[in-house]
């Protein structure tokens, strides 16, 4: 997926400092080494809870994010 990003956006108009295409380096260098070490915590916390309450948990958290797009969205205020 990384590589489609950088070789798609690899003409894009004035990109952020320090990216390839539209992967930011630095932040791929942070992010994947997180995301590699913490997956399998996530992975066995997730096993441990039944599935009512994995259900819930993840219908609560997309919950949240719901509320917090839709607040930032209409309610924040407009550029002129």
């Amino acid at each position: 997926m990384s590589v489609g990003a950088m070789t798609n956006g690899w003409n894009a108009f004035d990109p952020p400092p320090f990216s390839i295409g539209f992967v930011n380096v630095p932040a791929f260098l942070v992010i994947t080494p997180v995301v590699m070490l913490l997956a399998p915590l996530g992975s066995k916390s997730a096993n441990q809870l039944s599935d009512q309450t994995f259900k819930w948990s993840y219908a609560g958290l997309l919950g949240f994010i719901t509320m917090y797009m839709v607040v930032h969205t209409w309610f924040s205020p407009r550029p002129l």
